[in-house]
């Protein structure tokens, strides 16, 4: 009797890894597209709040029932914004790679403010 594996039981073994691996890739890529949504999101979110301070604090000129608009790039170089162009093309899949293109707008209601931007959104 010879000891060892048959070819079709190697192959089972392999086909079975096979499989188990393209499940943790999938579940891998599912879990990662979900991460680079939700840090654009977050994203996002930072710079509408940075817009808001901007207007508060550094031009204190957005009176009620105003609105003014300011890109990207003006809250970067204004220091309201800490992100590199690195950081921003890889957090938003290259969507504002230009900065110059990424436009917020913020009204003054009352005390309450709405934010809006110029650009789509790459957080799909």
């Amino acid at each position: 009797m010879k000891k060892g594996f048959t070819l079709i039981e190697l192959l089972a073994v392999v086909a079975i890894l096979a499989a188990i691996a393209i499940i943790a890739g999938m579940s891998y890529t599912k879990i990662s597209k979900e991460h680079q949504k939700n840090a654009c999101e977050a994203f996002k979110e930072k710079i509408q709040v940075a817009a808001i301070e901007y207007y508060q604090d550094k031009r204190n000129t957005l009176h009620s029932g105003g609105s003014e608009c300011i890109y990207l790039h003006g809250l970067i170089s204004a220091g309201v914004v800490d992100y590199s162009q690195k950081e921003i093309e890889k957090i938003t899949n290259n969507t504002y790679a230009n900065a110059k293109q990424y436009k917020v707008c913020v009204k003054k209601n009352n005390e309450d403010f709405t934010v809006t931007s110029t650009a789509n959104n790459p957080c799909k």
